[in-house]
């Protein structure tokens, strides 16, 4: 599989493009600051799920495909805590506060692999609905790591860590209702094509919604403090350049089917995740600094999301 560099930038730039309204409108203050919290919600708990949803009823079940669903659980959970302790070594001396330097080891880690990731995945490959498959298992591992090992980074704290929100979130109980349709080879198109076509709508909303809430976000950040703090180019380094590599190098070994390995190096190459920003708020870190570690990163992932591409 090979996708070409320009191609890939376009698509992104695409994306990017789709922040603009969002975030003329909080310049123009003709949306609340309400407006990013009612978004996610909807991108949470209706877009995403039923994206997932769409694409396991929008393809077959094969026993190969089974099986390309554990690798992607394997490589996308040992890729993750394979990072989870390179950052914590790295910062085993350092001199910041907890508030900050949790921060910044969680915005190394852990990508937008739901918000960014799946609309990236569903541009650059609209003829393989299992690229969006992938990109539910990878959420999964992402969901579990985060509400366990991802709060401890934060708070340095296992008190905190809440396995129930590791659990039972939309990411898991969508899987938890999509395999055994899956499996079983429920047709949902021919059983009742209103309802299909219904879900397919609303998990088409995803990338439109994704994109209005980062330019929301990206609006309530001055320009002139953004790119001033040098620390959040260090999290640029690991998340957009060493995370992908990694995940690259471990399945480079194996004959992983393209598509898979394609998924995973992509979805390892996205932005930093912005649940951060909710986290911060719950566990008194640092948001101004969060904020802008994940809108630099996502800026800078126009250019280096291509770059992931060249490797698969």
């Amino acid at each position: 599989m090979n996708l070409n560099f320009f191609d890939v930038l376009i698509n992104v730039l695409v994306l990017v493009c789709l922040c603009l309204p969002g975030y003329l409108l909080k310049k123009r203050k003709m949306v609340g600051e309400s407006a990013v919290a009612a978004f996610s919600a909807v991108l949470i708990y209706v877009n995403q799920p039923f994206i997932t949803l769409s694409a396991f009823l929008n393809v077959t079940y094969e026993p190969a495909l089974l099986g390309n669903i554990g690798l992607c659980a394997l490589f996308s959970l040992l890729a993750q805590a394979l990072m989870l302790l390179l950052v914590r070594l790295m910062f085993l001396k350092n001199r910041l506060p907890l508030s900050q330097s949790g921060v910044l080891m969680f915005t190394s880690v852990f990508s937008n692999c739901g918000f960014m990731g799946i609309p990236v995945l569903k541009l650059l490959f609209p003829d393989n609905p299992e690229a969006i498959i992938y990109a539910a298992v990878f959420l999964v591992t992402f969901n579990l790591l985060v509400w366990t090992l991802g709060i401890w980074l934060l708070t340095g704290d296992t008190s905190t860590i809440s396995f129930k929100s590791a659990l039972l979130n939309p990411a898991c109980i969508t899987l938890i209702i999509a395999l055994p349709l899956f499996f079983f080879r429920v047709d949902l198109w021919e059983l009742c094509a209103p309802v299909a076509q219904g879900i397919d709508l609303l998990g088409n909303m995803a990338t439109p919604v994704s994109m209005l809430i980062m330019g929301l976000r990206l609006a309530d950040i001055p320009f002139k403090t953004l790119f001033s703090d040098r620390k959040v180019y260090g999290v640029a380094l690991l998340k957009l350049v060493i995370s992908p590599l990694l995940m690259f190098a471990l399945m480079l070994p194996f004959g992983i089917d393209p598509l898979v390995k394609g998924a995973m190096v992509l979805l390892m190459a996205m932005p930093s995740a912005s649940i951060i920003m909710a986290l911060c708020h719950t566990h008194g870190c640092d948001g101004g600094l969060a904020a802008r570690t994940m809108l630099v990163n996502s800026l800078l992932s126009v250019v280096t999301i291509p770059l992931a591409a060249l490797l698969i």
